[in-house]
């Protein structure tokens, strides 16, 4: 393994830890409009869900190899296409919106640039260094699947919910699917922040959750990977189901309920699954 590709995973567990901590805890204090790192001018409620939940995965799989055991090498292979999606929504943040700073941020301390310009330069650098230290690698760019093991049909049915059904159609238009028109309406309100994040949401999940097909991942340590990640969402399903407002269901809702209601039990049911799969592989549900 070499220095390139080591540095790269250091380098990316500073920056997006930092990222990250703060989407957790409170995204719109730290990258709102009030914010010295004021990246968005708007945040409603999905802006601020979505975020807390990329947050939330960008943080475990950074950490990730301290307590899963995942390599190097299989982390930068999972952040290759994250980050050649996130580019042209970076770029789009950067020169096209006209919901992200500096105008309509209202901090005194708040940067006088639109903070995604060099957000956008970063992720190039990032992304050319994530191909250079894979080329040093001993399978290159190229793809693997990994072995089934006593996790494999958790994580293929996650990944069919998580990655497959909501990932795929949140990387397309969060909006159009689970906005305040759809016929499945998570959200009564969804701005150009909840659209952006949801995006990200959709592309992170479909790379980690699908990432034993094309990145090599043990299904036993994406398993692993996912026990806290399941812990953080079903309290995050929960919070929704009962907790916030500008929950559907919307107008042209197909079922007259709160949809996150039904995501609770689905989200219960993955996480006592994760823990049986961590079980069945001798994993265990310890973290460390």
């Amino acid at each position: 393994m070499g220095d390139l590709l080591t540095y790269y995973y250091y380098v990316n567990v500073v920056m997006y830890t930092f990222f990250s901590v703060g989407m957790i805890s409170d995204a719109k204090i730290f990258w709102g409009a009030g914010s010295p790192f004021c990246y968005f001018t708007v945040f409603d409620v999905s802006a601020e869900w979505f975020c807390k939940s990329v947050g939330t995965i960008i943080f475990f799989m950074n950490m990730a190899p301290f307590f899963a055991g995942l390599s190097y090498e299989t982390y930068a292979r999972i952040s290759l296409p994250i980050s050649l999606y996130q580019l042209p929504w970076f770029a789009q943040n950067a020169f096209y919106s006209t919901t992200n700073g500096p105008d309509g941020c209202t901090s005194p301390y708040a940067m006088p640039i639109n903070l995604f310009v060099p957000q956008l330069g970063l992720t190039v650098v990032l992304l050319v260094w994530n191909v250079m230290a894979l080329k040093q690698t001993n399978g290159g760019l190229s793809m693997s699947q990994a072995p089934k093991d006593g996790a494999t049909y958790f994580c293929w049915a996650q990944a069919l919910v998580y990655a497959v059904t909501f990932g795929t159609t949140l990387m397309i238009s969060p909006k159009w699917f689970w906005g305040p028109d759809s016929i499945f309406c998570y959200w009564e309100v969804n701005d150009e922040t909840g659209v952006f994040f949801g995006r990200m949401l959709g592309t992170i999940m479909v790379a980690l959750y699908l990432s034993p097909l094309y990145a090599g991942l043990e299904y036993a340590k994406l398993a692993k990977v996912s026990l806290p990640i399941n812990i953080f969402f079903l309290s995050y399903f929960a919070k929704a189901a009962f907790f916030m407002e500008s929950i559907g269901p919307g107008p042209n809702a197909l079922l007259p309920i709160n949809l996150w209601v039904l995501q609770v039990p689905i989200g219960l049911f993955f996480l006592l699954w994760n823990i049986k799969a961590l079980h069945n592989t001798k994993g265990a549900t310890l973290m460390f």
